[in-house]
């Protein structure tokens, strides 16, 4: 219990007011906590009722009517569930096989782009004829323009040519010099092997290209190059993307040494060392580690990154590089420190790095100081072999001991004059190491954006040499490519089947540093709303148990042979949307097994995670088997009569794009009229008798086939209504869906019956009832149309609801704006156990069902159940488990065209709203703030927990004056709690107070998502930056420990614009705002809409 005191912010109140105010208390209702847990015992029966009559949940929760779980224990007790045995390691040999093909493929592309280009580019070859006119290019101005072509579904739509490539040069390249002439008139000829390779070797190949050492980039197919918002074409040099940056050089351990001494003042040597160091920086790629040491009497790296290397993604390279150019010359010079720091930064990031790698150490400095090379000896072992480039800068730069460095470590020295070019100086750097690697091994890059248009994706690269010449060397020619989007990887993971629900599996690629490349708990690799990727290690998807057996060092140090272990973890359930709600706290205990191996000759491994225990642990792992439980395959299943069926199927079920469905279907298909007196909005389009239904893309055997199918035509919608109708289909989109997943829907469909029957009979009316399963299908009733092509059920926070609580519970949303006209609703769920399984312990649903209700139907409802509310001084709340309303007293009256931000998301803590209840209840301990990161929203989530397992009742004073009573009541078997304040006794006004915890003042963290994209030294900061140590931070401290440099300081209330610039300063705060709202969220993923937002997760659930 913290002690506290309230303390009056601004309101003054006369005496005349204060006697108005009492004799106004002595004549109005009052509330206590016996009314208060009498509501919320009503509320509670009338949630089950809706949870039984209207969503028809089923089961012994409702006594056995009919329903969803009623429909999955009639089968069980019918005996149609049987055993069966999972042998992980041959699903996981299976998979590996075809990611293997997959990459074979792709190399014998890439060979064959290699050897084409260089016999072109060979002394001697045949040379198209024509000047740089006769040639097509990426841009309208340049060349023969850009050729004709067609819209492509395999490059996303985009309008491209698959007669013709197409050349570009970068705009710092000249292109009409003799020498960019030959380049683009040789590489011509690549177009018979671009050609031929999607004809011959892989007709799924995206981009193919070849780029120069001199910059001339030839890709196809051809395309028009994307245009910048003045009109001009975007510049593209290739020899700074990733791909030609990793196979010309290699993966590398970059240490930049820039030497900021007071001599560096002068003749403008420390602006050059600041545009080299930059430069260095910018063509790193993400398969690099980089750091900076800056030195003069002594060394020290960015506050960001003090103690190890970190991966070169954009934000890490923009920090580097702002540290760089915020450094200004003063001081000594002390080469051993700066050499020291160097090695420890190398040191400290070897073992979290693969070995593919080469040392780099670039050395700019303009002085001279005590020979480094007997640190430089003992540290640079044979296991790093840095190689060092010594750049020495001014006439007064003493070079003996640079060059010396350089020499004896297997590098290039340089001086350069204080008139001299620095950046043509470097350029041996980069050819140095392009042509030191001399390597025409194949590199795999970490994931990037293509600036081509198509997400994220990787790409295999090769550099290319010239054949030897008489003194044995090798010419650098440039870098041919192909790539490999996610989603092509998501459909190889997808290959397999386990035609169970009951079974939950999931499967994830890393590379050589361990880190997912594909995991479930990251985005979605099908999101179109990618951005910079979040570099995550395994360990941190997986999480404490994973990391105690060490899993991610057996996983890297296996061979194609499996792998295999058992672990028992315990998972943290989100409780909705995890970037407003969090997590639910319980953990939910898994017997997980894992196996693993990695792809040959690749640098990826891939990991097939099963719930279950193996039933043979004596034996090899290639022989283990899990035990599970699936649904038998059914003879027939009768449609449904109108009478009482154990279960049944009704006919069609009509895929959700009704309104590009054939003629056929018309008779099951209306449009909603106010004349009709339907639930649903006017002019919804709607199936009549009918279910809709729709699959995530991953229940495609092709997930990737399945997106460049979009967008969906109405001979497409035919085919999968024929596979709904028989369980097959020709050339159906996505491949195929699993016959186990149509038995579900044809069972599922049958629960239309009693949905349609409720809409009648049941006391309380829905707008929309629908089921998602563990697979990834859902069934809406009625059906209607779903904009969003990419929805997945498993992700929506509705489904996430259900599956947190206990079964038979109902998990109430927060409301939210209806993405098909209905305006503000709020969606009831509950989850659906395999049949016979209501009773056990540690079971994960196969499915949830919910059902939707308008906000001011709700509101009226719970208003009619606490009357008492209706009073001018009680106001009454329900409050879901993350402190968000659910309902109050206004919403009955919400106006039809209200603003969202009016009633979805309201914080019960929020200034208008409740702030001394809310700091009551924390400062008591029956609100606790917690932090986690999530790797689905890409941020650190700081979220409310409301821990009341019994009624509570509090009085709220301060200063003298009581400023109301506070009753609280859990509602049974939901996620919700009523909540009353009674101030009908008060002569202070409630909502003018903060408070004060432990004799500090307490200013509220903010229940928000700070993304990791905009922190601004991305993760290696979060883990080493120091803590802030004012007291006006204090509560923040202790409760977001994860987030040590990004601690924003909330106020509950609008301070003076003093009182905010001193906490600004003393907190170190990025950002002060009014708590509690501030939600870092966009319209299309603020409610449980069908439509709304792209699913960011896939999980691969059989």
């Amino acid at each position: 219990m913290h002690n506290w005191k309230m303390v009056e912010l601004r309101i003054s109140v006369t005496c005349q007011q204060v006697v108005l105010l009492f004799a106004l208390s002595t004549c109005v209702l009052a509330i206590d906590q016996a009314t208060v847990n009498s509501y919320a015992a009503a509320i509670s029966s009338f949630l089950d009722t809706t949870r039984c009559e209207s969503l028809r949940a089923g089961g012994s929760t409702c006594g056995g009517s009919s329903g969803a779980q009623t429909l999955f224990n009639n089968l069980h007790n019918s005996g149609n569930y049987e055993s069966f045995y999972v042998n992980g390691a041959h699903i996981l040999s299976s998979i590996a096989s075809n990611f293997e093909d997959l990459f074979r493929k792709k190399e014998t592309v890439i060979d064959n782009i290699a050897t084409a280009a260089r016999n072109s580019l060979a002394a001697g070859a045949e040379v198209s004829q024509g000047d740089l006119n006769t040639f097509y290019s990426a841009e309208t101005g340049m060349g023969a323009g850009v050729p004709s072509g067609v819209a492509d579904p395999n490059f996303n739509n985009k309008v491209v040519s698959t007669a013709h490539s197409v050349f570009t040069v970068p705009n710092s390249v000249n292109a009409n010099s003799a020498e960019i002439a030959d380049v683009v008139r040789r590489t011509y000829n690549l177009d018979d092997t671009f050609i031929s390779n999607v004809a011959n070797v892989d007709s799924d190949t995206k981009w193919q290209y070849f780029a120069s050492q001199n910059a001339v980039t030839r890709v196809y197919p051809g395309f028009e190059w994307d245009r910048s918002c003045d009109g001009s074409y975007s510049d593209y040099d290739p020899r700074i993307r990733p791909w030609f940056v990793l196979a010309s050089s290699g993966p590398k351990d970059i240490v930049i040494l820039i030497d900021k001494s007071g001599s560096m003042g002068q003749y403008g040597r420390m602006d050059k060392a600041i545009e080299a160091a930059q430069a260095v920086i910018s063509t790193s790629s993400a398969n690099d580690y980089i750091s900076v040491v800056q030195f003069s009497s002594t060394a020290g790296t960015p506050a960001c990154f003090p103690s190890r290397l970190v991966r070169a993604t954009s934000d890490n390279k923009q920090a580097l590089k702002d540290f760089v150019g915020d450094l200004r010359p003063s001081g000594g010079t002390d080469f051993q420190s700066a050499f020291t720091k160097a090695f420890d930064l190398i040191d400290s990031t070897r073992g979290t790095r693969g070995t593919n790698c080469q040392t780099v150490i670039v050395f700019l400095t303009d002085g001279d100081a005590e020979d480094p090379s007997s640190i430089i000896s003992a540290r640079n072992t044979q296991d790093i072999g840095a190689t060092i480039f010594s750049f020495t800068l001014g006439s007064g730069a003493s070079v003996a001991v640079p060059s010396r460095i350089a020499e004896e470590n297997n590098g290039l020295y340089s001086h350069i004059d204080d008139n001299g070019d620095l950046l043509t100086e470097m350029a041996f750097y980069y050819k140095y190491l392009a042509y030191g690697i001399q390597s025409t091994v194949m590199q795999w890059t970490a994931p990037y954006i293509d600036s081509w248009g198509l997400g994220l994706m990787i790409t295999g690269a090769k550099g290319v040499y010239s054949e030897a010449d008489s003194n044995g060397y090798h010419t650098f020619l440039g870098v041919a490519a192909a790539d490999v989007v996610l989603p092509q990887l998501l459909s190889v993971v997808q290959s397999y089947n386990l035609e169970s629900m009951a079974v939950t599996t999931y499967s994830f690629i890393v590379n050589e540093d361990g880190e997912a490349l594909v995991h479930p708990l990251q985005k979605s690799a099908l999101s179109t709303t990618v951005g910079e990727p979040i570099y995550t290690s395994i360990d941190e998807l997986e999480g404490s148990e994973f990391q105690a057996e060490d899993m991610r060092s057996l996983i890297l140090g296996t061979g194609t042979s499996i792998g295999g272990r058992q672990l028992q973890v315990n998972r943290a359930l989100p409780r909705g949307d995890i970037s407003k709600e969090g997590l639910t706290g319980n953990s939910y205990a898994q017997n997980l097994v894992y196996f693993y191996q990695r792809i040959a000759t690749t640098p990826f491994f891939i990991g097939l995670v099963i719930d279950g225990v193996v039933s043979n642990p004596g034996s090899s792992v290639a022989a283990w088997n899990v035990a599970a439980r699936k649904l038998k395959q059914l003879d027939t299943i009768p449609l449904c009569n109108g009478t009482s069926q154990q279960w049944c199927k009704k006919q069609p079920q009509l895929y959700h794009r009704i309104d590009l469905s054939p003629t056929d279907t018309s008779p099951f298909v209306k449009t909603v009229t106010s004349a009709m007196g339907a639930n649903q909005p006017d002019g919804a389009l709607i199936t009549e008798n009918a279910v809709g239904w729709v699959a995530a893309p991953t229940l495609f055997s092709s997930p990737e086939g399945y997106l460049s199918s979009l967008p969906l035509t109405a001979n497409q919608v035919l085919r999968l209504n024929e596979w709904a109708s028989t369980g097959t289909a020709t050339n159906m989109i996505g491949g195929n869906l699993p016959s186990s997943s149509h038995q579900v829907l044809m069972l599922a469909s049958g629960l239309a019956e009693s949905w349609q029957e409720a809409e009648t009979s049941a006391s309380t009316k829905g707008i929309w009832t629908y089921v998602g399963f563990s697979d990834g299908l859902a069934l809406l009733y009625p059906g209607t149309p779903i904009s969003n092509e990419f929805y997945d059920p498993r992700a929506r926070s509705w489904y996430l609801r259900g599956v947190a609580e206990d079964f038979g519970a109902s998990a109430l949303s927060t409301p939210y704006l209806d993405a098909f006209g209905a305006g503000a609703v709020l969606t009831l769920s509950s989850s659906i156990r395999e049949g016979g399984q209501e009773a056990a312990s540690g079971v994960y649903p196969i499915g949830v069902a919910g059902f939707d209700f308008s906000v001011t139907q709700f509101a009226s409802a719970i208003g009619s159940l606490s009357p008492d509310c209706s009073s001018s001084t009680v106001a009454c709340y329900l409050v879901d488990r993350s402190g968000y309303i659910v309902s109050k007293e206004s919403f009955a009256s919400l106006s039809s065209n209200a603003d969202e931000n009016s009633y979805s998301y309201l914080f019960f803590g929020d200034t208008s709203i409740e702030p001394a209840a809310f700091a009551e209840l924390y400062c008591a301990g029956h609100i606790v703030v917690n932090t986690t990161r999530s790797y689905v929203a890409e941020a650190t989530v700081t979220y409310y927990t409301l821990k009341l397992s019994s009624p509570l009742s509090m009085t709220i004073d301060g200063n003298g004056c009581t400023r109301g009573t506070l009753y609280a009541s859990p509602v049974a078997r939901s996620n919700v709690f009523f909540i009353a304040i009674d101030g009908s006794n008060t002569g202070c006004l409630r909502k003018t107070y903060y408070a004060y915890c432990s004799g500090q003042e307490y200013l509220y963290p903010q229940a928000s998502a700070q993304p990791f994209v905009s922190e601004q030294c991305a993760n290696a900061r979060q883990q080493q930056c120091g803590t802030p140590s004012s007291t006006a931070c204090l509560v923040e401290e202790q409760v977001s420990a994860v987030m040590p440099c990004f601690r924003p300081c909330f106020l509950l209330k609008n301070r003076v614009l003093r009182l905010v610039s001193l906490l600004f300063l003393t907190c170190g705060c990025k950002a002060l705002t009014s708590f509690p709202k501030g939600q870092l969220c966009s319209r299309e993923t603020k409610g449980d809409s069908w439509s709304h937002g792209i699913a960011p997760v896939s999980i691969l659930f059989s």
